[in-house]
This record gives C-alpha cells, sequence and structure tokens, in this order.
C-alpha cells in the first residue's frame, strides 16, 4: 500500500530522474533517507507505472514518461492558475501558511518557488509533492487519505488532532460552493470539521473560487459568506459578489481589473 509518504517519496524519485535521466540505489537512498529495500519498493512502483525501468542497481527514465498535470483532470484550469498566481501576491517572506486541499491549492502550491523562509501546514496530498523543495518547511498532516477526481487529502480525527497547538497567519482555502445564505461550503462531512478549526488558529483566511463555485452549495458549511479576509476569483465573477465582498470590506481579487 503506497500512502502519503510514498507518493512524497516517489515525487522526488521522479523529480531526480527528470532532472538527471538516471539514478542509483545509493544515490537515491541518500537523498530519501531510506533504506536501500525501501527505495528499491518505490522504483517497483514507478517501473509498473511506466516512468522508469530498473537496471542493475538503479533505473533509467523512460522517454516520454515525464508526469503532468493533464492527468489531474483539472477544470477550469486556466482560470484556476490565474487565481494561483493572483494569490501568490497575498504571501510575503516568512509567512506560515495553511493549505487547504483542492486543485486550486495544489495549483497555488506550484507558485511559493522564490519565496523565502515559507512554512506551509497542509492536508493537500498533490501540494506536498510540489511544495517539497520549494518552501523552509512543511507539517503535513495525517489521517484518512481521500480521494476527490484525483486530488488526494488526509481528514478525519487525527488530521484534525495534528491541528492542536499549531497556528498559522494565513490559510489558504478552497470550496466546493459559495452562496450569500450558506456562505461556504464543502461536501465531506469530516474535511468540513477540520477546516472549520482553522479560522481559530489562523490570523488571515483566504478562499480560492473560481466563478463557478459561486451560486453552488456544498453540503456542510465551513464558513459564512461574511467570515473571510479576503476573496481570490477569476474575471468571471459575478458583480453581486465583487458587490457585496466591497460592501463587507472584505477584500476583494480577480484576475480583472475594474
Amino acid at each position: 500500500m503506497y500512502g502519503l509518504f510514498a507518493a512524497q517519496r516517489m515525487k522526488t524519485i521522479q523529480d531526480f530522474l527528470i532532472k538527471n535521466k538516471s539514478a542509483d540505489i545509493t544515490t537515491l537512498s541518500n537523498l530519501l533517507d531510506v533504506s536501500d529495500v525501501t527505495v528499491r519498493k518505490d522504483l517497483e512502483k514507478l517501473e509498473e507505472e511506466g516512468f522508469l525501468i530498473k537496471n542493475h542497481g538503479g533505473a533509467v527514465l523512460v522517454e516520454g514518461s515525464i508526469p503532468d498535470d493533464s492527468g489531474l483532470s483539472i477544470e477550469n484550469y486556466s482560470e484556476k492558475e490565474q487565481i494561483a498566481d493572483l494569490a501568490n501576491t497575498l504571501i510575503e517572506d516568512g509567512d506560515i501558511i495553511f493549505l487547504g486541499p483542492g486543485s486550486t491549492c495544489y495549483l497555488f502550491s506550484k507558485k511559493l518557488k522564490g519565496k523565502n523562509n515559507i512554512t506551509v501546514v497542509t492536508n493537500n496530498i498533490n501540494a506536498i509533492n510540489e511544495l517539497y523543495s520549494n518552501v523552509k518547511e512543511i507539517i503535513s498532516l495525517g489521517g484518512e487519505i481521500a480521494n476527490n477526481n484525483g486530488m488526494l487529502y488526509t481528514t478525519g480525527y487525527f488530521a484534525s488532532e495534528y491541528l492542536k497547538g499549531i497556528y498559522v497567519n494565513k490559510a489558504i482555502l478552497g470550496v466546493n460552493g459559495v452562496d450569500f445564505k450558506t456562505g461556504f461550503t464543502v461536501n465531506d462531512m469530516s474535511l468540513c470539521n477540520l477546516l472549520k478549526k482553522v479560522p481559530t488558529l489562523s490570523r488571515q483566511i483566504y478562499y480560492l473560487a473560481d466563478h463557478t463555485k459561486f451560486d453552488r452549495i456544498g453540503f456542510y458549511q465551513i464558513g459564512p459568506i461574511d467570515s473571510p479576509d479576503c476573496v481570490v476569483s477569476n474575471e468571471r465573477l459575478s458583480d453581486a459578489y465583487k458587490q457585496y465582498f466591497y460592501e463587507k470590506d472584505i477584500k476583494i481579487l480577480t484576475t480583472f481589473k475594474d
């Protein structure tokens, strides 16, 4: 069974092979700080997936096997990537960030390269793979692993327990729905219970949501409509929501300049 830490190891192996084309067991063992036996198991899994070919003492990259985001089936990719770029302008060197699950938060994680001394607390497994070499420290929440269209995240009791005693200055969250009456909502009750704790440990709450999430209702509320410090969306966000956030003195950033 390949879980959270195996996924992180294998992403590191992939990155190394993409750059160097080949690797030996000893080098990977030292890089990952695991045993040779563990490296061999990871290489076997990656060989099954067609990413590499094992040889005596190591492995070589299979030409044309370099992974990309297309396998994640991210809807509205362009809009979400623009939102991620815009959200990145809210981050300053030295920030301690909670990063929630979802595709927009995953794309945001790819934008942190170049920031200095960033610490990220997250249950976004896909994001961990991107953050690994780009931030100062990652605190990954354990717990049950859930899968939403290829976007992996941890949830449940143990993930919530990991949050105890942790404080951040900014929280970046994605949602399944935003509505004037129901606020910011998600479809996973266990995830809701975890994310509802975030405002108690973060100074500021930022929601990332493309226009398709508005006027949509998820099953469980993680925060009322007037709860965030900032909302980041794309140019097709309706004027009604822009006006509401403006009147409530909630910062609203979109990819369109009024």
